[in-house]
């Protein structure tokens, strides 16, 4: 079984142990200690137990058209009305806490001049999937064939 020894000095890291091994190996982020005696277990040897496993119900990302947004397809001509709508719709989507629209006060042109550490201060936890959803539908808007 392994174990895992923490340590919160400046500059460690968690280290893992099996049991009184003699060698000791690093795997990634992990100091591991490797009994050469025993025989390592593979993926497909180690018993999966699946008790108290529960299914969840995943959001789609992916919705019919009647149920997606109402918003321009270019975010350049967005109002801050259509902003503060797109705010709402990507953090429920993706499950992200509710985001004030005091700090996007703005319409569509003035966030296509912000730059992904701009949307990270203004949202640290989502600010990087706000950028990416903006970014695809500006390019989504900009290269269609019309």
């Amino acid at each position: 079984m392994y174990s895992v020894g923490k340590s919160f000095k400046k500059g460690s890291s968690y280290s893992c142990y099996r049991g009184d091994s003699l060698r000791r190996t690093k795997i990634g982020f992990c100091d591991v200690r490797i009994d050469p005696r025993k025989k390592m277990q593979t993926a497909e040897s180690v018993p999966v137990r699946y008790d108290n496993f529960q299914w969840t119900h995943p959001v789609n990302p992916y919705r019919e058209e009647e149920e997606e947004d109402q918003l321009p397809k270019d975010p350049r001509q967005w109002t801050r009305d259509h902003v503060v709508q797109w705010l709402n719709y990507v953090t429920e989507q993706h499950g992200l806490p509710k985001i004030s629209p005091s700090r996007f006060l703005m319409n569509g042109k003035a966030l296509c001049l912000m730059t992904p550490g701009m949307f990270l201060t203004r949202v640290p936890l989502g600010g990087k999937l706000l950028y990416k959803d903006f970014q695809l539908r500006l390019c989504a808007a900009l290269y269609s064939v019309k």
